[in-house]
């Protein structure tokens, strides 16, 4: 903020305000918290570009459907939440 930089996050939309729980369940990583609304749409306002990275960050080899669904379901959580356009997802 201080130097004015931005960038791009991806956010997966059930995380929000919760825990990095996609990655506890495997034992992947420790418990960090995900950034809630408030600091999303911070974030939003203040020129970062925020895309959507799934709902509930799932595996999803093979499965084109779900991928989608994933996808789509989270843009519009992130719209709706931010109100803010969300083109990108990841």
């Amino acid at each position: 903020k201080e130097y004015g930089y931005t960038g791009t996050i991806f956010v997966v939309s059930k995380a929000i305000g919760n825990t990095n729980f996609f990655d506890v369940e495997k034992k992947l990583q420790p418990e960090n918290k995900i950034m809630d609304w408030n600091e999303n749409r911070e974030l939003d306002v203040a020129g970062f570009v925020i895309g959507a990275h799934r709902v509930d960050h799932p595996h999803l080899a093979g499965g084109a459907v779900v991928a989608r669904y994933q996808g789509e379901k989270s843009k519009t959580a992130l719209r709706r939440g931010l109100k803010s356009n969300v083109d990108y997802c990841l």
